[in-house]
């Protein structure tokens, strides 16, 4: 979760622009006099050489050229990339994935109405700049929702990119006290990411947004009052994580900040977020996997929570019901593969999901920490030639807060 001031963001620009090391030269890597690509034909070639730390004819350190293959990588628009060198020529091969991808994802909850239903599509590498624009229209947290968004990749080291979305949100909202009703939220955000540095793996965006929110359906006293929400957004990233379709590996780290409010109540909208991706790939085709995310929100206003959900954090949850002012949690996966096909392959996926969270009651107020757990096995079908469409299917046993067996289906990677 990305949330603080802009002036933040200033400053960590300024640390950045600090961190400039003098280029170097033939004696400290590699002359290269300009760049040839090969298997690229959507993606255009200067999204490719942008990624580079200065342009040809430059020296480059080996450690920048790793650095650049993984940066191409986690575009996640190719299922292979290959850097290398011939004279005095930096040779780029690729294969690409089909990236406008129709979105029809979906996952079951523990009743009917916990379903998730996306339909839309997203491009990945929209106009051959690998950044995705996306529209879709789903069901999800008992709602009809909008979104549409634009954001450029996060790996150029010049300029950034970009980020831009609007949306429409309802969801229903439920107490065991018997107090309910739906939740309408309609507004966006602007926001940037600064300049990727190669001499650190940190990444940065900053955003303003901004919500009308309105309340609908009441059953039951008290009930929160309509308003507008407004804030601004920060996030810092470490970034040592390379993407592959079978077998990630390396870390990520962030910490998100955001300030706001909410008025004509005059209440403070604020959040902290951490996260952490972890992955261990021992083989090509095999891979330990595991996030732990820890949130807090300014209290006052169950509109303004956190969901524990069953799509999201801990599988075989109810749904639109866990509305918490904190928590913290975390899944393991064991993945393991078989490629049955140069572009396909199944995978064998065991799993666990925790998290301890304090819940909300309707007036905004923290109740005492709950904690939830299950574990299960599940199966995947990995197309490599199209990007983020992993059909899934998970089994397993629910053990807190409540014990029963559940199912899910899906069409991408839980996390």
């Amino acid at each position: 979760m990305a949330r603080a001031s802009l002036t933040g963001a200033a400053l960590v620009a300024s640390a950045l622009a600090g961190h400039v090391r003098a280029e170097p030269t033939p004696r400290d890597g590699v002359l290269v006099d300009a760049v040839e690509v090969r298997g690229a034909r959507r993606t255009r070639k200067a999204t490719i050489t942008a990624l580079l730390p200065r342009k040809p004819p430059a020296v480059f350190l080996r450690r920048e050229l790793d650095e650049f293959e993984r940066r191409l990588n986690n575009l996640g628009i190719f299922d292979r990339v290959l850097v290398s060198l011939e004279s005095r020529a930096l040779v780029v091969e690729v294969r690409e994935k089909w990236t406008l991808i129709p979105t029809i994802d979906f996952a079951t909850g523990q009743t009917l109405a916990d379903t998730y239903v996306a339909v839309g599509a997203t491009d990945h590498n929209f106009l051959g700049t690998a950044s995705a624009l996306t529209l879709n229209v789903s069901y999800e947290d008992r709602g009809l929702n909008g979104y549409v968004g634009w954001q450029g990749h996060p790996y150029d080291p010049s300029i950034g990119a970009p980020l831009l979305n609007a949306f429409y949100g309802s969801s229903g909202v439920s107490f065991d006290s018997g107090q309910e009703w739906r939740r309408h939220q309609a507004g966006g955000s602007f926001g940037w990411l600064l300049p990727y540095s190669y001499g650190l793996p940190l990444r940065v965006s900053a955003a303003l947004f901004g919500h009308v929110e309105r309340i609908s359906e009441r059953l039951g006293q008290p009930i929160p009052s309509s308003g507008v929400a407004f804030g601004s957004e920060l996030e810092v990233a470490w970034d040592s994580y390379t993407w592959h379709d079978l077998a990630p590996y390396g870390y990520a780290l962030s910490i998100g900040v955001s300030a706001g409010a909410f008025v004509p109540a005059a209440q403070a909208r604020h959040s902290l977020g951490v996260h952490g991706l972890f992955a261990v790939a021992p083989t090509t085709t095999t891979a330990l996997m595991a996030q732990v995310t820890a949130e807090v929100v300014s209290s006052g206003n169950p509109n303004h929570s956190l969901l524990l959900s069953s799509w999201q954090e801990v599988r075989g949850l109810t749904d639109s019901f866990y509305r918490d002012q904190a928590q913290l949690t975390g899944n393991v996966e064991l993945r393991q593969a078989a490629r049955f096909a140069e572009r396909w392959a199944v995978q064998a996926v065991a799993f666990a999901d925790a998290a301890v969270f304090t819940p909300f009651d309707v007036t905004g107020t923290a109740q005492a920490a709950q904690t939830a757990f299950g574990a299960g096995v599940g199966l995947r079908l990995i197309p490599t030639l199209l990007a983020q469409v992993v059909p899934r299917i998970d089994v397993g046993r629910l053990f807190a807060p409540d014990r029963r067996w559940f199912f899910q289906l899906g069409l991408a990677q839980y996390f």
